[in-house]
């Protein structure tokens, strides 16, 4: 009986702190004017226009990653491709568009699975 009031005891005590340790956690910033957690800038941002079309493209990524195959070696051609066609230009083209190289090949694997898609659904 006193096993289990200790064991009991020592649930309440760990539960407490993680509850404690949670909330900490979703304070993003404090301030004299109060908090900011992180389930206020979700709520704020959720209904934006930039934050559905990001979870879109997550998705659709995802369902396309599945469903079909890019290799590296294909994406490797469509970038130096790409980089042969810009010429010098290549770098000031990215930083124009605000886009690092590893974003770049992103992009470029998602256009091409989306190549895929579309011929496959043709077919």
């Amino acid at each position: 009986m006193k096993y289990r009031l200790i064991g009991i005891g020592a649930s309440l005590v760990v539960a407490i702190m993680l509850t404690g340790c949670q909330a900490k956690a979703t304070t993003l910033a404090k301030s004299d004017a109060g908090q900011v957690t992180q389930a206020e800038v979700f709520k704020q941002i959720e209904n934006q226009a930039t934050t559905q079309q990001a979870v879109q493209e997550l998705t659709l990524n995802k369902v396309l990653n599945q469903r079909y195959h890019v290799s590296q070696a294909e994406v490797t051609v469509k970038l130096k491709a790409f980089k042969r066609q810009a010429g010098a230009n290549y770098p000031m083209i990215l930083e124009r568009n605000h886009v690092t190289e590893p974003r770049l090949k992103s992009q470029i694997k998602a256009n091409l699975l989306m190549k895929k898609a579309l011929v496959l659904s043709i077919q």
